[in-house]
Order: structure tokens, then sequence, then C-alpha cells
């Protein structure tokens, strides 16, 4: 039997079976409203595909700059409220490689790289020289077919691959931000809240896992600035931190020829863990050991 999944807690609601009866109705639609367009049924089928590509790209298009602009919002708020001195926004400028890099009150270079959830985009962002804190920030667009869990486990699967890779020096992350547009709503209640959306926080390895280093220290909530700003910012009370928090550890082992990783997360609010399998670093290269 499967074990519950220990991240983001919030779960989709029945409204989720209603999403099948209109994918059905999409890919099978009444011969009145085909007719109503004009349309044979060998007509949709062919053009299906296409104004489905092109309404997905256009709804990614779309999010864009609302992840940009909610996640600049808060930085200003941020300001605002003198947890930081100054905010860099380099969102405008072609060929960054970051969003923003912030400057907090206590002088750590926090680094921000706003990102969706899909695909390997996530893992594009360099970490410069100087930064205390790399944060990637993904803003989910609220999906009621996966649950924020699945997609969380996912997104940290992708950032942890190119970590063991030694080509990849520059992919050492701190700080996830899971913060999906759903949670807190009618039909993805928030378990731990009755107020607005809150994110949930990942936190990594303080340095690369390497040949040298099998299973660095993880970060905590003292250890990094970023998700207690937020936190702060939203009002919520620091005995409920922990609460949206987790920690990823990470482990090399090498039980035959080939060197396999593992990751684990851990709640911090309950305690609770969840190991997942050994996965294969190959065809990666682990590093020896950190520059």
């Amino acid at each position: 039997m499967k074990k519950p999944s220990i991240l983001c807690p919030c779960r989709n609601t029945d409204i989720t079976g209603k999403l099948s009866e209109l994918m059905q109705l999409i890919q099978s639609p009444p011969p009145d409203a085909l007719k109503t367009h004009g349309l044979a049924r060998e007509e949709y089928e062919i053009l299906l595909p296409s104004a489905i590509a092109s309404l997905t790209g256009r709804a990614r298009a779309c999010a864009q700059k609302p992840r940009e602009a909610f996640a600049r919002n808060l930085l200003h708020r941020l300001r605002d409220i003198r947890e930081l001195e100054d905010i860099e926004d380099m969102t405008h400028q072609a060929g960054r490689r970051f969003d923003f890099r912030v400057r907090t009150t206590g002088k750590r270079v926090v680094v921000i790289e706003v990102k969706g959830g899909e695909g390997n985009s996530v893992t594009l962002g360099d970490r410069p020289p100087g930064c205390d804190e790399f944060v990637v920030w993904c803003h989910l667009t609220g999906s009621l077919q996966k649950q924020p869990a699945v997609q969380a486990r996912a997104i940290v699967g992708r950032l942890v691959k190119v970590m063991v890779n030694e080509s990849e020096q520059s992919k050492r992350y701190d700080v996830l931000v899971i913060w999906d547009s759903l949670c807190g709503s009618e039909v993805r209640r928030c378990p731990d809240s009755d107020q607005k959306v809150l994110p949930c926080f990942f936190l990594f390895p303080q340095q690369q896992p390497t040949i040298s280093t099998l299973y660095p220290v993880v970060h905590t909530l003292e250890t990094t600035d970023f998700p207690q700003m937020i936190l702060r910012s939203l009002k919520v009370p620091s005995e409920r931190w922990k609460m949206h928090t987790w920690q990823v550890e990470v482990e090399l082992v090498r039980p035959k020829a080939d060197w396999k990783r593992r990751v684990t997360f851990r709640h911090l609010g309950s305690g609770r863990s969840s190991p997942g399998d050994l996965k294969p670093c190959r065809p990666l290269q682990v590093p020896v050991s950190t520059r």
C-alpha cells in the first residue's frame, strides 16, 4: 500500500471529477455542437490537437508575466516593511540568468529565479557569484489534474538531478518556493490555514553533494532568510512556520559499481520523513568535491 505523501498537504476537492467530464466533452462533443460551427467530425478530430496546443501555449505565455509581477509585488512589500534594503529587477534584461537580486537588512544577497512548474525550465537559472541564497520560486498556475505534492516532488527531483552533475557547478539551490494559485481556494483548502494562499518552502543542502561530502548538511529556517521574510510578511505566526517547511536531504551512495542518489523529505512541523528510492546518477558525473 502506497504511503500518503507528507508534502504540500492541501488536496483537490471533488470538483476534479468534473474535469474528466469536461475532457470527455472536448474529445467527443455532441453532433449538434459541431453542426452549429459547421464542422464535420473528421475535420474536428484533425483540428483538435492543434487547437489544444495553441491554447496551451497561450495560457503559458499569459502566466509568465503575472508570475513575475506577483513576485515583484511581494518583494516590494518586503522592502516597504524594511525586510529588504534594495531590489535589482532583471526581468526586462535580455539574456538574464535570474529574475531578481535583493539585499536583506542583514546584508545577505538573495537571488530569485521565478518559474512555473512545467518541464525542465526550473533548472535553467544560474547561481551568480556572491549569492548567499539562491531561491527557485515556482508559481504554479493551479492544476486540478495533479495534486501540489506531485508537482513539488517532480520539481525537487529535477533540481537534485542537476545538483549531482559535475558540469553544473553553478546549480546549487538553497530554497524552493512552491506557490500554487489554487491553494487556499474553495477547491483546495489549506489544512493549516483558513486565510489566503500560503507557500510551501523546501530547504536544500548547504553545499553540493559530492564524493567528498556524500550527505551534506541541510539548511534550516535559521540558516536561510528568505522563507522567514515571506512568512513574516504574510503575518503567519512564527510557531506555524515549520508547518509550511520541508527539508530536502540528498545522499549519494555506491552500492555497486555506479553511484546513486536518494532524496528524503523531512517535514519540520511534524518531524515525519519520506525517503525516496535510490536513483542512478549516471550518465551524470558525480562531483569529487566542491570548487
